[in-house]
């Protein structure tokens, strides 16, 4: 006898395809549904299915690294872009430029980008240890430098501080305003 698809679950799909409960052509009708994503034939004869249909955990992680992806292709495209045109600018640095014209291109931040983001900020300290690993290596050449180290190290800092005061100062007036 054989079961009509909508009365096989999914996990017993490679089930009924191995003892021959379901033929080819409601096999056929579940991939087309996306019921089954995909399937293997052995020898012997049976079918056996190798994925179901995705739950919602797997689209979200199927999601976050389509974005990553999209990440690390901005990146690359920043990095032949300096490398082709010899910019003093690090590749990565491009690639942001680049990721945040396209942002403004499609006017706002997908969902599923700011949680990667979100995602990827939350283990934002990792990302530190390779750095602190090259400063430990070349802890003699930092400490010849130590001073024009600092002084840029201060000047940033302050530069970063009264650039964020005007801004947010023009962006409250406009507030005002509206």
């Amino acid at each position: 006898m054989k079961l009509p698809m909508a009365a096989v679950p999914p996990a017993d799909v490679a089930t009924g395809l191995a003892f021959g409960l379901l033929d080819l052509q409601r096999l056929h009708e579940a991939l087309r549904h996306g019921i089954v994503v995909g399937m293997l034939h052995r020898s012997g004869g049976r079918w056996v299915v190798f994925s179901a249909r995705p739950d919602k955990r797997s689209k979200e992680i199927a999601s976050m690294l389509g974005f990553f992806a999209l990440l690390l292709v901005c990146q690359l495209c920043g990095e032949v872009i300096v490398m082709a045109a010899g910019i003093p600018v690090p590749g990565p640095v491009v690639g942001m430029a680049i990721l945040f014209l396209g942002l403004v291109v499609r006017r706002g931040v997908p969902a599923g980008l700011g949680e990667t983001a979100d995602a990827l900020l939350s283990h934002l300290s990792l990302l530190f240890v390779p750095a602190g690993v090259g400063i430990m290596l070349h802890a003699e050449l930092v400490g010849s430098e130590l001073v024009p180290i600092s002084v840029s190290l201060i000047a940033s800092t302050v530069l970063t501080i009264v650039v964020s005061a005007l801004v947010m100062r023009v962006l409250s007036r406009r507030g005002e305003h509206q």
